[in-house]
């Protein structure tokens, strides 16, 4: 053991060895502070050090979820260009058969037009062949007639047909 302080000598040393006390217990309060600090952390380190491989382990999922995100999200953006793409030359297709269709269009009102045009000349040709045919053959029957070489009287090809060349004539000329 340790022996006993000698007895103190006078008030001074005593104020003295008072005011030592008392700065001795002042650092040990901060170093019991500073101890209680020092473990916290420790306790800290630890729970980290337990929790550590959990967090690894959730990291590690999370990069590859990361990862495989980022490829999805490029896939799709390749699949919307794609697509982007495919609409921008469908609509380009359109225009040219939107076009086609109008040339298409004009060509047949040109056509249906210029067919009209021609059924109408083809009917005034009809006619007058037919009234050609009519005059000639009332000519050939006059003059066979008129010659006295036949008599034969109306033909009955022209008794069936002139009423009905006229007719057609008619309904022809009126169309």
């Amino acid at each position: 053991m340790v022996p006993p302080p000698p007895p103190p000598q006078d008030d001074q040393e005593l104020q003295e060895l008072r005011a030592k006390i008392r700065v001795l217990e002042a650092k040990r309060a901060d170093d019991a502070r500073h101890v209680r600090e020092l473990e916290s952390r420790l306790a800290d380190a630890e729970a980290f050090v337990a929790v550590r491989p959990k967090l690894q382990a959730k990291l590690t999922s999370l990069q590859t979820d990361l990862t495989e995100t980022r490829r999805e999200l490029a896939d799709a953006q390749q699949l919307s260009q794609l697509a982007e793409t495919r609409l921008i030359d469908s609509q380009e297709q359109l225009e040219m058969v939107m076009l086609d269709k109008e040339v298409a269009e004009e060509r047949a009102e040109l056509a249906e037009a210029e067919l009209e045009d021609l059924k109408e000349r083809l009917a005034i040709l009809e006619v007058e062949v037919d009234v050609l045919k009519a005059g000639m053959s009332f000519h050939s029957h006059k003059k066979l007639f008129l010659m006295g070489k036949q008599n034969l009287g109306t033909p009955k090809i022209l008794q069936r047909e002139t009423p009905k060349r006229t007719f057609n004539l008619k309904s022809r000329m009126k169309g």
